[in-house]
């Protein structure tokens, strides 16, 4: 836990937001690590550091092995790309019920 967020801590402090985190411990086996930024939306740079962090810190607790448990509609298009296999079973059930593309188009990954 304290590899985790002190590598969280440098990523914050790369893109120059308060280090804000909520763990949850669900268990004695699993907790759940919550990290947040507070931005403008209305400044497209704020708007731009918050997407950049939100990458970075992603693609880093997946590399030290710990995915998110719920996926943000900023990384849904990413969700399977760990996970090939499930990746096309959605698709060709997506394709099967909707053959024109029209739900959800590009989300989540699957066409």
């Amino acid at each position: 836990m304290e590899e985790v967020l002190e590598s969280a801590r440098q990523i914050f402090r790369k893109h120059n937001f308060d280090f804000f985190v909520e763990i949850l411990v669900e268990s004695p086996r699993a907790v759940l690590v919550l990290f947040g930024v507070f931005f403008d939306k209305a400044d497209p740079a704020d708007t731009q550091r918050a997407s950049d962090w939100y990458a970075e810190i992603r693609t880093a607790m997946i590399e030290a092995g710990y995915p998110p448990y719920r996926e943000t509609a900023q990384s849904s298009p990413h969700v399977f790309d760990h996970n090939a296999t499930t990746r096309k079973f959605l698709s060709s059930i997506k394709n099967a019920l909707d053959p024109n593309g029209t739900l959800a188009p590009g989300r989540y990954g699957i066409k």
